[in-house]
């Protein structure tokens, strides 16, 4: 949508498009990576860490569930820490607030978790 191209500043990361568990994953250093953005929100809301109340600190995953527009797969970014996260997307990796991404792509965010 022309909507979304205009949000945000894009880094040109085609490898990462449809993989945002991958570059969040890369970002953190983490080695232990689930298939989906979903499964790792449900391995980190097992082990109690997803907060779902106020604003995500810099460095936190931010969740957004599951539906048509991220292929059932979740949607996974890391906070700003000023109510805005930074993901890869399909045209690239951008910044967006937790509001307008909910707004542009209907999906909903689901927590966070340090």
């Amino acid at each position: 949508s022309d909507k979304m191209s205009q949000v945000g500043q894009s880094i040109a990361t085609p490898a990462y498009a449809g993989r945002c568990l991958q570059w969040v994953d890369d970002q953190q250093g983490a080695t232990n990576r689930q298939p989906t953005a979903y499964a790792d929100y449900q391995v980190k809301a097992q082990q109690g860490d997803i907060q779902t109340n106020g604003t995500p600190p810099k460095g936190a995953r931010v969740y957004f569930q599951p539906d048509a527009s991220n292929g059932n797969m979740g949607h996974v970014g890391i906070s700003t820490g000023s109510g805005s996260f930074t993901s890869a997307t399909d045209n690239g990796v951008k910044t967006y607030s937790l509001k307008d991404w909910s707004n542009f792509t209907g999906q909903k965010f689901i927590g966070w978790a340090k």
